[in-house]
């Protein structure tokens, strides 16, 4: 996924979220005068000063000829002189905004306005960051921005569209055993796009190339203006409250892992060129556990990035992490852990997904068991480290050794558990035992 977009496929999203300050009430313009003034001329108009000792958030609704808001703008300040004005459309301004009555919520208002600040100013860190991070990698590399200054009018021949040397060299350099390896550890970290991608420009060996790939990401930073950030400060914001709703109104705790749902979806969105998938997380949740679990969509999400291809399964997905969850209550969350991380081994569509994750639950009490869990990673670990050692031909050898991997994970749970406790027995050999004995039987042979 990451790997094909390396060039492209750059994150400009923040981690970073701080609480509501001390800011005072929202002041609203909603005089019937100011209904159809278009936001950049009501600056004048109104006379408002937006420098930094300012201490009210100013909003204007839109109204519809028949009296309703169809749209709401928010003037967000994010330094001591310069703000945006947001436009809140209509559905966002209905789900999040309106109170009871339909008009605006100046409390909404006044925590969109606080993270629209701190999230506008990180996206304008993090792009200086990563800006000054790739000018040093490309060196004195050509700025591509400076080699197509003047060519607005430019018609390209057709030879432009064909694949040049530079990308097969590219191509090339990705299937180098080295490079592979270090593709693999960085995908191994789980960190947001643009850090892949930092981390990997950074470890290629050929300097030429480096430099000539630093240039171009730099190039696609550099593009990267006001109106893009504040679209992605904008989206964030709204991203949040979302998953911030409640049949009360907003609870706006657990700041880390909503970010860090965001962060990741809009992660997996770039992975495969889609959008909106939020909506479909909240719906899911809702339906499974009847409101917005916070820890629920956060192990959904993790899920999802285990997920390698699309369209992806989500229903099938949040149905299975509910099912297990609702066994063992009291241990939701290590069930939630345990499922993560067997996923980045096992894919959850895979035909004995269900037998074989069973074997971390006791089968006489249905209840989660430590130990089993435990075990059940170690013997995965253990069959895929093999499996990379034995399969030479993926295409010819991988069939044959997942079978093998399925088949040797369940003849030994169903050696080692105890049929009348339901645990592992004292007397149940160790996993990488049990594997070097099974090798044999299972080494790949010509028809």
């Amino acid at each position: 996924m990451k790997i094909n977009k390396i060039a492209n496929n750059l994150n400009i999203y923040s981690k970073q979220n701080k609480k509501l300050n001390n800011i005072s009430k929202a002041q609203t313009l909603k005089t019937h005068e100011d209904r159809y003034i278009e936001p950049k001329y009501y600056h004048a108009q109104n006379n408002i000063s937006f420098k930094g000792k300012e201490e009210a958030v100013v909003y204007m609704p839109k109204y519809a000829k028949d009296g309703t808001i169809e749209k709401l703008y928010i003037s967000a300040q994010y330094t001591n002189n310069r703000s945006k004005i947001i436009e809140i459309d209509n559905k966002d301004y209905k789900n999040l905004f309106a109170d009871k009555d339909g008009n605006p919520d100046g409390m909404v208002v006044l925590k969109f306005a606080s993270m629209f600040k701190n999230k506008m100013i990180e996206e304008i860190i993090r792009l200086q960051k990563n800006i000054e991070f790739f000018e040093n990698l490309a060196g004195d590399y050509p700025d591509i921005d400076d080699e197509f200054d003047n060519t607005d009018d430019f018609d390209a021949p057709d030879e432009f569209t064909q694949v040049d040397e530079d990308d097969e060299e590219f191509a090339q350099m990705m299937e180098d055993e080295e490079m592979q390896k270090i593709l693999l550890e960085e995908l191994s970290k789980k960190q947001p796009n643009d850090a892949f991608v930092r981390n990997v420009v950074s470890k290629i060996p050929d300097e030429d190339l480096k430099q000539e790939l630093a240039s171009e990401i730099l190039g696609l930073f550099k593009q990267e203006n006001e109106e893009n950030l504040t679209q992605h400060a904008k989206d964030f914001c709204i991203d949040y409250l979302y998953l911030s709703q409640t049949k009360a109104g907003f609870d706006y705790s657990n700041g880390k892992d909503k970010k860090f749902i965001i962060e990741n979806i809009n992660d997996i969105e770039d992975d495969f060129d889609t959008n909106g998938m939020l909506k479909d997380f909240l719906q899911i949740s809702k339906r499974e556990l009847g409101e917005i679990n916070i820890p629920f969509i956060k192990t959904l999400v993790q899920l999802a990035k285990n997920y390698d291809t699309m369209p992806m399964p989500l229903d099938e997905i949040g149905n299975t992490l509910a099912k297990y969850q609702a066994k063992d209550k009291e241990n939701a969350q290590k069930i939630a852990d345990l499922m993560v991380a067997f996923t980045e081994k096992y894919s959850i569509d895979d035909l004995n997904f269900e037998t074989l994750f069973n074997f971390a639950f006791n089968p006489i009490t249905q209840k989660y068991d430590t130990i089993a869990a435990e075990t059940l990673l170690k013997i995965l670990n253990e069959t895929d480290e093999w499996i990379d050692e034995e399969m030479i031909d993926f295409d010819k050898h991988y069939a044959h050794f997942k079978d093998a991997q399925d088949d040797i994970i369940i003849n030994y749970f169903d050696l080692a558990k105890d049929r009348i406790t339901g645990k592992i027995g004292e007397f149940a050999p160790s996993t990488i035992d049990f594997l070097e004995n099974q090798k044999e039987r299972y080494v790949f042979r010509e028809d």
